[in-house]
């Protein structure tokens, strides 16, 4: 039985859920509707896999997942989830989810897929545990043999087996680095190395010898040598098995040495045979010595029967570990026709033993690979080894990726007899091949359509992706750059190879060479910007640059990202601001160094005069046709001039209505009282003002202005006084347009979610009984006409949700009587209310009577048996705005979901109420939160502005 955790804030969704799985017939399916729940029930039960809905209240599915696998929990877990951008899929992944599945469609295909997906992630993780545990059984193998193993690289010791460190005497894991050369007996060391390097080189060699190795102690050990060309990280190496033979060649000796004692006591007895007549006694003595040879002799062929008995067991041994090997083996002869495979190279093509013996290799490979495995084949006859992978073909047809390794076989004439090779499986590591590069070009793809210049490099400084708008800045098009490294991509800003702040951020010792006028380091990302006069064929631009490092999911630093924006429209802006300002303080300074002029001589005096009067309109034209405002006064406010656009702004048919009008511009500014002062301040200090902003009432408008001021002192008086030159403009409508686009797209936002994710969860729902309602036999038969009758109220309701919310905003705020609002929403309940001093007038959206109505809905659903009565009161508050609190007597909120209450979603009803309560107040600018004791019920305390709110006269 697959025992399921499936984790989802919907009820409803949680047991049909249940349900459809079950409906498998092996799963047990236990619920789980929060994420913290979720993992309180992950301690005590044990699970197989793990589905998860994305958007749920506290915690959502993508923190689930991460607080499972910091646990070091590696349980197949799947994101089943309405929602479906490209950004919570990529998290979802990077943060280990196994499968990600979008909700909707045909129910029973719906769940077939899940169920499928389920399956699919518990066999991947049982196939990993069973490498692990293969893996395992081949390092006991290795570790317990009674033969040394060792791998042999560079001349140097690369691995090594405990066995061969017992025959060294040497501790283990002192042997790996050690060279060959010192371990080999002088005599024997000539001929044993060269037969090394002809093997390493892919050239014939013996496959098995015997010669002399050195303990650490210079004791001598004879050995025989079994050796195999492989590739140990990417390298040639060899594979060697030594078996110690020592006692064997002891026994050996021993044989010739009776030998020759049993040669020598035959002379003898043919030297005392011709004396046999005189020498009986000796002859008899001869004769039981003879005897004692024979018998030392025969023991001798005796021990060396057992020496041969236990080198069959070693081989007996080998054959075993060949047939219960995970890699296939497979030996083919100069024909190419198979000589030998092993059990596992037959199962992995789905042949017996028998079936693939005799048969040609080529006929197991994909026709697509032919001509690629004669050229292999041609290969091994010239003596090389090799590493490649090929397509085979199982016998049910089926396409199969396979690594192998090839070693060529040679006689000992020198003749090509055949070659052996060692196969892998590695379907599966090509698949997450593929699907991972599908996923890194998604990637790319999302980089090559930003809007900004953009490029990527990764940790060895190589271009990996250069975006259209960077092609189009630079002239340089993406495939004549990427994978070019050397600061490439430093040439078409800077004409020269040399570090930019992408490097910069990979290397921060590079800040210290920077050739940016100024680096500003914002946590890992680093901004800076600067003109390049070479960009757009010499024509230059002032850029924007930011760049921040990439990590892996690891956290370790993988590459960096750069993106530049062209800001010189805006730096040219900025600086004919300035250019405007300069000329306009120039002329007022030639003004008055023509005023000078004409106190100097009576005698030019017409003339001055004439001059003066020319200049005067020319400058005069200059600023009454100015598009913005432009303005002298006093240091206390008084307009001494004003050009006709600036009365035009500021709601006047003339200048003259404004100019000569004492504390004029105070009045102005009286939506804003203390603008005067600090604008007087702020000269007195600076002697300027930049981008000076207040708020003001145009005249015979009631509605709030936004006015940039400009402005400095032109000339300063001997009593402290002074005057002021500026220019002003309305920018009201900009900021305004902003506030609007921002609202509507946060409404858009949040009805496409309620859309995607609640309807389509109350609509997937509903749909899944429907399928259930086709059986009338289930005993929960009316069950279900219930419950889908509940999930089409559910959706009527979110409809009418997203209706109002639609609205919200988009009428003008008009004054409300709160008492009436109160007195309706008295009227609907039979519960006691308490109202005091609620004798005001807010200003506010036409449906601020909704807000009333859900705190009462509130109370009566939320407040539980003990709710008694309702009390409404309302003062002013400290800071000079009303405040109305609402109360009651029931059981109140936890501390912990006092903030939660205002989020959308959150509550067992609709989830929508409390939000939308403060969405209407918020338009007003009014404040709400809770802030009641659990266990004494609820308070709501709401705090309308200054401004918003008026007391009604007599009150």
């Amino acid at each position: 039985m697959i025992k399921i955790l499936y984790v989802d804030d919907e009820p409803v969704l949680l047991e049909l859920a249940r349900i459809f799985i079950e409906k498998s017939g092996d799963f047990s399916v236990d619920t789980a509707e929060s994420a913290v729940f979720a993992l309180e029930l992950m301690k005590t039960g044990k699970y197989d896999a793990v589905i998860s809905d994305y958007q749920m209240a506290k915690m959502d599915g993508i923190e689930l997942l991460k607080a499972i696998r910091a646990s070091g929990n590696k349980i197949p877990f799947i994101i089943f989830t309405g929602k479906g951008r490209e950004e919570v899929v990529i998290q979802a992944f990077e943060n280990g989810a196994d499968f990600y599945i979008q909700k909707g469609g045909e129910p029973n295909s719906q769940f077939v897929e899940l169920v499928h997906k389920v399956r699919q992630s518990i066999a991947l993780r049982q196939t990993e545990a069973a490498l692990r545990d293969s893996e395992e059984k081949y390092r006991l193998l290795v570790e317990k043999a009674n033969e040394a193993i060792f791998i042999a690289q560079d001349r140097l010791v690369r691995f090594s087996n405990p066995r061969f460190s017992s025959i060294l005497n040497v501790p283990p894991g002192e042997l790996v680095g050690k060279s060959i050369d010192d371990l080999i007996h002088p005599d024997d060391r000539e001929m044993v190395l060269g037969r090394y390097e002809r093997r390493i080189a892919g050239k014939s060699a013996p496959d098995e010898y015997e010669f002399r190795i050195l303990d650490s102690s210079g004791n001598t050990h004879w050995v025989k040598i079994h050796s195999t060309l492989i590739h140990w990280e990417e390298k040639p190496a060899l594979l060697i098995i030594l078996d110690e033979i020592t006692e064997r060649k002891a026994a050996e000796d021993e044989l010739q040495e009776s030998n020759r004692k049993l040669a020598e006591l035959n002379e003898e007895l043919r030297m005392h045979l011709k004396t046999i007549e005189s020498r009986n006694d000796e002859i008899q003595g001869a004769y039981e010595q003879l005897k004692a040879a024979e018998e030392e002799l025969r023991q001798n062929y005796e021990e060396l029967g057992q020496k041969e008995i236990l080198l069959r067991e070693s081989e007996e041994k080998f054959r075993r570990i060949v047939e219960t090997a995970e890699e296939g083996i497979w030996e083919m002869d100069h024909r190419e026709m198979t000589t030998f495979v092993n059990k596992k190279m037959a199962e992995m093509l789905g042949y017996s033993t028998g079936e693939m013996f005799g048969r040609k290799i080529s006929s197991f490979i994909h026709k697509g690979d032919q001509k690629a495995h004669l050229s292999e084949v041609e290969h091994r006859k010239g003596g090389a080894t090799g590493l490649y992978v090929r397509r085979m073909m199982r016998k049910d047809g089926e396409i199969r990726w396979m690594k192998v390794k090839s070693t060529p076989i040679f006689g000992k004439s020198g003749n090509f007899r055949g070659s052996f090779a060692m196969v892998s499986d590695i379907t599966e590591q090509k698949r997450a091949e593929d699907a991972l590069r599908e996923s890194r070009q998604e990637l790319m793809d999302i980089i090559d359509f930003l809007p900004d210049a953009t490029f990527v490099i990764d940790d060895h400084g190589r271009v990996i992706a250069w975006n259209r708008a960077i092609e189009e800045m630079t002239g340089i098009r993406s495939e004549d750059i990427v994978g070019r490294e050397n600061y490439e991509y430093a040439l078409p800003f800077y004409r020269e190879r040399k570090p930019i702040l992408i490097d910069m951020v990979l290397d921060s010792d590079l800040l210290g060479e920077s050739h940016y006028p100024s680096v500003i380091t914002d946590g890992n990302r680093l901004i800076s910007e600067f003109e390049i006069p070479y960009l757009y064929d010499g024509k230059g631009a002032y850029l924007w640059f930011i760049a921040t490092p990439l990590y892996d999911s690891g956290g370790k630093i993988t590459g960096a990202i750069e993106s530049i924006r062209d800001i010189t429209a805006k730096k040219e802006s900025e600086e004919a601001l300035i250019n405007r300002n300069k000329e306009l303080t120039s002329a007022y300074e030639q003004l008055a160094a023509m005023d000078e002029e004409l106190r100097q001589g009576f005698d030019e005096l017409e003339n001055s005069h004439r001059e003066l009067r020319e200049s005067e309109e020319k400058y005069r034209n200059l600023i009454e046709n100015a598009p913005i405002g432009i303005f002298t006064s006093t240091s206390e406010g008084e307009f001494l001039s004003l050009n006709g656009t600036g009365a035009k702004i500021l709601g006047f048919s003339s200048p003259e209505e404004v100019t000569g009008s004492p504390g004029s511009l105070k009045d102005i500014l009286h939506s804003y009282p203390a603008g005067s002062d600090l604008m007087t301040d702020t000269l007195l200090e600076k002697g300027y003002l930049e981008d000076f902003n207040f708020e003001y009432i145009k005249k015979g408008e009631t509605k709030k202005k936004h006015l940039k001021i400009n402005a400095c002192i032109s000339q300063s008086n001997k009593d402290g006084s002074f005057i002021v030159l500026g220019f002003f403009d309305d920018v009201g409508d900009v900021k305004n347009i902003r506030e609007t686009l921002e609202n509507a797209n946060h409404k858009l936002k949040l009805l496409y979610s309620i859309t995607r994710h609640d309807i389509l969860n109350s609509v997937m729902a509903a749909y899944c009984f429907i399928e259930l309602l086709k059986n009338p036999e289930d005993p929960e038969y009316g069950q279900y006409i219930d419950t889908l009758h509940e999930l089409l109220e559910k959706i009527q309701k979110q409809i009418e949700f997203t209706r109002e919310y639609e609205n919200l905003g988009s009428h003008v705020p008009v004054w409300q009587n709160l008492a009436e609002i109160l007195a309706v929403v008295k009227s609907q309940s039979s519960l006691p209310f308490e109202i005091t001093g609620c004798d005001i007038e807010i200003l506010a959206d036409p449906i601020l009577r909704k807000v009333f109505d859900t705190l009462l809905d509130n109370t009566l659903r939320h407040g539980g048996e003990s709710v008694s009565r309702v009390e409404v009161s309302c003062m002013r508050s400290e800071n000079g705005g009303y405040s109305i609190v609402w109360k009651d007597d029931g059981t109140g909120i936890p501390d912990d979901d006092k903030e939660l209450i205002f989020e959308r979603g959150f509550g067992k009803n609709t989830g929508l109420g409390l939000f939308l309560a403060r969405e209407i107040l918020a338009i007003s600018g009014i404040e709400i939160r809770e802030c009641g004791l659990q266990g004494r019920g609820v308070r709501f305390e709401m705090t309308v502005p200054e401004g918003k709110y008026r007391v009604i006269s007599g009150c």
